[in-house]
């Protein structure tokens, strides 16, 4: 690529890169400053004082190491210039777009396509290069659909979701909003976007939003959350609040507490606190896996989102105008290595479900996932899978699109089939959780073969043409239940079709699974914080 200046009209002089094709990338653009560890992120309304080359990908939130696993090895020159983490320097975004979206005969602003990344929360950035969505924002320009790409990065772990009476008080004094420092820094993004957009050639009133797992999640709760208009449609991959409900503050206080004493830290000392600021980042991640969720506060939620209520407060969203929603087939997978890690035990899970829900409710799920008392372990291990999938992903994403299309929002439902395509990777030939967010930037497409990469080409599109407020397919109705999937069981390679609930449950769907754990969703939130989230 080669060097590229852009001259905004707020912000001043941007350097840049530029490739053949007149894709601009303006990369780690801070939007935000942090002014301490545990504060909440001042958003930036100019760039006076920074720097403005943008040729380098900005930092991540520091995390625990992850890697290639998923896609089969290190893309080319990945090992070799790994992402960069940093606490202080983390909130920034990256900006791809067509030349053409600044030229200076250029009239019309572009529709935006916004990436937040997933990660349980606790990881995950949007600069790796599997996440470069330059090669979604060139097929945009090819199909004369052209958008403008954004990948926004927030707090994690511990330094975006830590939450406990001392940071209550603390954010008490000073007219603050109780924690959540992740979900405020996504609002900053999306805020900052909203004020810089036009002099990108980008239209702040066309903003979609896209993101898988903790992604999508993030995007659910801002629907739900304390400012509105923030995007005006919603692409909701494998997550909705009901994913996550968040978690009281008693419940964040333990964790809180807990973590004081990993750390070796008095929990009666009067400034344990401040000792918290001062551990070393390296020494906070280390203690940092697992899942992290949201403070349950009304400073974030006016109306707290349940795993019994998230479904209607999202289509009551009035700011956003449409939806595309979906899961893979076979999320509960993603599990297996926490079943693993736990050591997940068939007795024990079982006696937990009787615990959890009332005598007809449990007998109801048992049969519904043919869960028994002497069943094999190989088996249990499979149709727990199954149950914890359907729990956390696929049946929230089915009673969200049903609430969504009977409150009249053109809502569009998808379901990702293609298994993971990489014989290197863990993951390899089963369609597991995220393995759709891996596909759709089409960074991986040199590892496909041709049938598949048709199918993941027409995935980007259905996103970009959703971006420019067009109709990606049939929408979805509760009446004919019109839904896209990829049909891997086709001659002749796989590929994108539509196909109704009747035919879907043939397939082995579990839409009745799905209406029982709906029916039952009051008790869900015990069991996920008994088996899945601790």
């Amino acid at each position: 690529m080669q060097n590229f200046v852009h001259h905004h009209p707020e912000l001043g002089e941007l350097q840049g890169l530029v490739d053949n094709d007149g894709i601009v990338q303006l990369r780690g653009i801070p939007f935000a400053r942090i002014p301490a560890r545990f504060k909440h992120s001042e958003l930036l309304t100019t760039l006076d004082g920074y720097c403005r080359d943008f040729r380098s990908w900005g930092t991540a939130c520091p995390q625990a190491p992850g890697g290639p696993d998923s896609y089969g090895g290190y893309l080319p020159g990945e090992e070799e210039n790994p992402v960069r983490y940093d606490e202080m320097s983390c909130l920034n975004l990256s900006i791809t777009l067509p030349s053409l979206a600044i030229s200076k005969t250029s009239t019309e602003r572009l529709p935006v396509l916004v990436y937040i990344h997933g990660g349980a929360f606790c990881t995950g950035d949007a600069v790796s290069p599997v996440h470069d969505m330059i090669e979604m924002v060139r097929l945009s320009v090819r199909d004369g659909k052209p958008i403008i790409a954004v990948g926004i990065h927030y707090r994690l772990n511990f330094f975006g979701f830590v939450a406990c009476e001392d940071l209550r008080k603390e954010c008490e004094e000073s007219s603050q909003p109780i924690c959540n420092f992740g979900l405020f820094d996504q609002q900053n993004a999306l805020l900052w976007l909203h004020m810089f957009l036009p002099g990108f050639g980008g239209d702040q009133n066309r903003i979609t939003t896209f993101g898988e797992s903790a992604g999508s999640m993030s995007i659910a709760y801002h629907m739900v959350g304390p400012r509105s208009g923030l995007f005006s449609r919603a692409i909701l991959m494998s997550g909705t609040c009901a994913t996550g409900p968040p978690l009281p503050m008693a419940a964040q206080e333990e964790l809180y507490l807990e973590l004081l004493k990993q750390l070796g830290i008095d929990e009666t000392a009067e400034d344990r606190l401040e000792q918290l600021r001062n551990v070393p980042a390296a020494n906070l991640v280390k203690l940092s896996g697992g899942f992290f969720m949201p403070l349950a506060d009304e400073s974030f939620f006016p109306t707290l989102p349940t795993a019994a209520n998230t479904a209607g407060l999202l289509a009551n969203c009035s700011w956003v105008e449409s939806v595309i929603i979906g899961d893979c087939e076979f999320e509960g997978f993603i599990f297996y290595f926490r079943a693993q890690q736990k050591g997940w035990d068939r007795d024990a899970f079982l006696e937990s479900l009787r615990r959890h829900y009332p005598e007809a409710d449990c007998k109801a799920v048992m049969e519904t996932y043919g869960l028994k008392d002497d069943m094999d372990k190989n088996l249990f291990l499979q149709k727990v899978m199954e149950f914890t999938g359907d729990l956390v992903f696929s049946q929230p994403t089915h009673t969200a699109a049903t609430v969504f299309t009977k409150s009249g929002k053109p809502t569009y439902r998808y379901i990702y089939t293609l298994p993971n395509q990489f014989p290197c990777s863990v993951f390899y030939h089963i369609p597991h959780h995220f393995v759709d967010i891996l596909m759709v930037k089409l960074k991986l497409q040199f590892r496909l073969a041709p049938t598949v990469q048709r199918v993941c080409e027409q995935h980007c599109r259905y996103w970009i043409e959703f971006a420019n407020g067009l109709a990606p397919w049939e929408e979805y109705k509760v009446e004919d239940g019109k839904i896209n999937i990829i049909d891997t069981k086709i001659g002749g390679g796989a590929r994108w079709r539509i196909t109704t609930r009747e035919e879907d449950e043939k397939s082995g769907r579990r839409y009745t699974g799905w209406e029982v754990l709906e029916r039952v969703a009051d008790h869900a939130e015990k069991v996920l914080g008994q088996w899945i989230t601790n």
